[in-house]
């Protein structure tokens, strides 16, 4: 998530940064206002009346060549029929086009949407979460062949350190870091196990589409090198909330119909659990770090929100701490 002073909406800059892109617009006041903001600022808007976002960063958030590695992964995957979201090239055929506006420096790029309906959103069967499944493992298939210039997880925790240390995290949680990162160094990385991960396979990202009974995957934003075994926990837990042990069981099928999920990898899981709370809190640190003079009357609610989620893995990573999850 970005420093609060970036969760306030922009309708101007949107508006200058789609002067680059094909779009409507006569669609605007229709689609700008359901813009939705957290690591990036999302505005949908249409072109030849497809509906289209556009993805804007900060360029103090987020490396322009974080951004093009990325679009890199999509396009590869898309080369191999895997059913990643299409970028779009802006005029000058760029898919990713770094931007000095009046409001800073932005980088943009735009993708299309995906057919069907968030997952999240339907009432998902067995078979939904069998495809699921094997989806993601389709994914960690094709990535072992894939190669652009993403963080692993060794960077990703450099980068959890420092936000840490800037943001002056309790001496037990760096005591965390360290014990989380002297485990993760002990762990064999190898092609069957390790490789560019989505990292947020979740039911708000993968889309199914009953017509085709298939899913279409968005949102690579947080792709990384890491372990399988961690995209398959970030999926497992966020799909607890909307279905039961049967639908977790029928996702896991469907994931070894493609490859393989062994004993070792299911032991992973919990030092897995421990890296995301680790970078999810480093992230609520960064992003409440940001002191503002006026707030607008919606962020005050937002950031009692932040609060109470940053003091629940903080107590999640101190419990763990203390019950030795993180130094066996």
């Amino acid at each position: 998530m970005m420093k609060l002073h970036h969760l306030m909406e922009n309708f101007d800059l949107a508006r200058f940064a789609l002067e680059h892109y094909p779009h409507d617009e006569s669609s605007l006041p229709h689609t700008l206002p359901f813009f939705r903001i957290s690591a990036n600022a999302v505005y949908p808007y249409r072109n030849n009346n497809t509906l289209c976002f556009l993805r804007l960063a900060p360029a103090e958030e987020k490396k322009t060549a974080d951004i093009e590695a990325e679009i890199q992964f999509i396009l590869a995957l898309r080369s191999q029929g895997f059913p990643a979201m299409q970028p779009i090239a802006a005029l000058d055929g760029r898919f990713v086009l770094p931007l000095a506006t009046p409001w800073g420096v932005y980088t943009a790029s735009s993708f299309a949407a995906v057919p069907g309906r968030p997952m999240e959103d339907t009432a998902c069967t067995p078979a939904m979460l069998h495809k699921m499944g094997s989806t993601l493992a389709r994914l960690h298939l094709l990535s072992r062949n894939i190669h652009v210039q993403r963080p692993d997880h060794r960077e990703m925790m450099t980068r959890i350190r420092r936000q840490l240390t800037e943001n002056n995290a309790p001496a037990a949680i760096l005591n965390a870091w360290q014990h989380i990162d002297n485990r993760l160094q002990a762990l064999p990385v190898n092609p069957e196990t390790y490789g560019l991960l989505h990292y947020d396979f979740e039911p708000d990202n993968v889309f199914w589409h009953e017509e085709t009974k298939s899913c279409a995957v968005i949102d690579f934003d947080d792709a990384l090198y890491g372990w399988f075994s961690m995209d398959v926990e970030q999926a497992l837990n966020a799909l607890q909330e909307i279905t039961d042990d049967t639908g977790c069981a029928a996702f896991m099928d469907g994931y070894r119909s493609i490859g393989p999920f062994t004993a070792a990898m299911e032991a992973q899981r919990p030092l897995m659990r421990a890296f995301i709370n680790l970078r999810s809190y480093a992230r609520l640190l960064h992003c409440l770090n940001d002191p503002m003079e006026t707030l607008p009357p919606w962020m005050p609610g937002l950031i009692e929100k932040l609060n109470r989620k940053k003091e629940q893995l903080e107590a999640w990573l101190l419990s763990a701490r203390r019950t030795n999850l993180l130094s066996k």
